[in-house]
């Protein structure tokens, strides 16, 4: 079953540049002391999986006020997915070994998924496959949508933290585009993994003088440019027609030759 992109995947001008100046959103009072995972739609709908507070928050179609909730035996949900027809999963892994999936409009959950532990990260394909990050066991698993089976096949990693081309190190965030190629935010090894579809052998993502550190999400754009988030150095770094380049470092910091610098 083919399904069509629910994500918010933007055609952006080749060296586009942001302000660095960033405004709040939402702040801790709203979402709660950490914020793991958040997603947006094609219509700016923007959902957040509140780790500390058990729920998933919603603003829709671009609203600024607090729209919505999903609630109700999450623990600790680290991610968040919504397709196109407006079902939203939730990583519950932590005590319930599962990822639930809500309806559009549903007061309760059903599950979707039962897996090992947390997924650190969660993502749906345009075949319907159903992608969890387990990353305190290095490796992504998925499972088909159009199956009530719980089956699921690993599609990247070992099982086992290591540093070579077929394993995973703490994997934090995937991305699956198009062509089914799986970007993987490989976070203890500091590296973007990309690994072609139904091949368990990875290539690394090289992204020149930049060095990276925890990178903890990746994402395309429509042109197949990489947005990665770098945790450990507190900067979004992205690709362009000239390579690698820093987007958003905090306003105490500067990059110089791909690398963080603390301003004197």
């Amino acid at each position: 079953m083919k399904i069509s992109i629910s994500y918010n995947q933007p055609k952006l001008c080749a060296n586009a540049s942001w302000n660095s100046t960033a405004i709040t959103f939402a702040n801790s009072t709203v979402v709660g002391t950490y914020l793991l995972g958040m997603f947006v739609n094609t219509n700016n709908s923007v959902y957040v999986a509140s780790y500390s507070n058990g729920i998933i928050q919603v603003w829709l179609n671009g609203s600024t006020t607090l729209t919505g909730s999903y609630s109700g035996g999450l623990s600790l949900p680290y991610s968040v997915f919504v397709t196109d027809n407006g079902d939203v999963y939730v990583d519950n892994g932590n005590a319930n070994y599962r990822v639930d999936k809500w309806g559009w409009n549903s007061t309760s959950s059903v599950p979707a998924m039962y897996t090992c532990g947390q997924c650190y990260g969660l993502f749906v394909d345009i075949n319907n496959m159903l992608y969890c990050v387990m990353g305190a066991y290095h490796q992504v698993v998925s499972k088909s949508l159009d199956t009530r089976l719980n089956v699921w096949n690993i599609v990247a990693g070992t099982g086992t933290a290591g540093s070579t081309s077929v394993t995973l190190n703490n994997p934090w965030a995937i991305f699956v585009d198009n062509n089914l190629n799986l970007y993987v935010a490989d976070y203890s090894n500091n590296r973007i993994q990309k690994f072609a579809s139904g091949q368990l052998n990875g290539t690394t993502i090289v992204t020149g003088a930049i060095i990276l550190a925890g990178p903890t999400s990746v994402i395309l754009d429509a042109d197949g440019y990489i947005f990665i988030t770098d945790m450990i150095n507190q900067r979004l770094i992205g690709s362009g027609p000239n390579g690698f380049r820093c987007i958003a470092p905090p306003m105490r910091h500067r990059c110089i030759n791909g690398r963080l610098k603390i301003r004197e």
